[in-house]
């Protein structure tokens, strides 16, 4: 019975004491761009019913970001006056998140995604001034 104890508490330690080999979860990959959309689209806010970046007026070319992994993906416009609004697309162009906020001080989205996957996100400025700042970050699951 002693050996039996002995053994137990001998190898509950060792493995205690083992270290964890388990990888470092990597850090988040954060990235800060200008975005600029020179035509202000206001009927954006009323036309489509996939979100406020659908106006009559043609979008800009939407930034493309490729995320390595699962984890969450956030994105977040600010740096502007007036009315804008932010919305993410699939690469399949499936709008997978759309945002207007009032008071337009700036614009924020986060999902999360299960695998690698491509997302194309589309800040549209509605009636406000031409230029933003885009910050994205993913973080690893």
């Amino acid at each position: 019975m002693r050996r039996t104890a002995f053994a137990l508490l001998l190898v509950s330690s060792v493995a205690l004491a083992a270290p964890s080999f388990a990888a470092p979860k990597p850090k988040p990959i954060t990235q800060t761009m200008p975005f600029r959309d020179a035509t202000p689209d206001p009927s954006g806010i009323a036309v489509g019913s996939d979100g406020h970046c659908s106006g009559l007026l043609p979008r800009e070319a939407p930034l493309v970001v490729k995320l390595p992994a699962a984890g969450s993906f956030e994105v977040s416009i600010s740096g502007f006056t007036g009315e804008w609004a932010l919305q993410l697309r699939s690469d399949k162009d499936v709008v997978l998140a759309a945002q207007d906020v009032a008071p337009p001080e700036f614009e924020k989205l986060r999902i999360k995604v299960r695998k690698a996957t491509t997302i194309r996100v589309l800040p549209c400025n509605l009636v406000g001034s031409p230029d933003s700042v885009v910050k994205t970050v993913f973080t690893f699951s």
